[in-house]
């Protein structure tokens, strides 16, 4: 059966509720309330930095993977550290936001605003005649 989740890279703060060191399962509390569960990659895991962190705050860094209808399913850990106060900015979870690619801007609209290459030629600078900008230069 294919797998028809979506994953998106992101970083994600709250507080290390629980892990499992020989599976390095985790759950996570997160600030805005609810909790996510992860699986932090076995090359990642040291068993003496994850038992310091039990209880902490801490920032995950990875990839979410959401259900085929939008909601949060798993995160899949590389990355666990302390959580420190410039981390704040991930406290909001990603969605998948009808698939839209994040960072991606708007395409141009489909006026007459915008000029065709074939308007530009003569008026880019540079395409003048060297004896009229050294008229101008006069």
């Amino acid at each position: 059966m294919k797998d028809r989740s979506t994953r998106r890279a992101c970083i994600v703060v709250g507080r290390l509720d629980a892990i499992e060191h020989e599976s390095g399962k985790f759950e996570l509390v997160l600030d805005q309330g609810g909790g996510l569960t992860g699986r932090l990659d076995p090359d990642a895991s040291d068993s003496q930095v994850l038992s310091s962190l039990q209880g902490q705050q801490v920032t995950v860094m990875g990839a979410i993977r959401f259900a085929p209808a939008g909601q949060l399913q798993f995160v899949e850990a590389r990355r666990m550290t302390t959580r420190v106060s410039g981390d704040d900015v991930f406290g909001e979870l990603p969605s998948t936001d009808a698939g839209k690619p994040w960072g991606a801007l708007p395409g141009p609209s489909p006026s007459d605003d915008y000029a065709r290459p074939r308007d530009l030629v003569g008026a880019w600078p540079g395409d003048e005649p060297v004896e009229e900008l050294l008229a101008l230069l006069d």
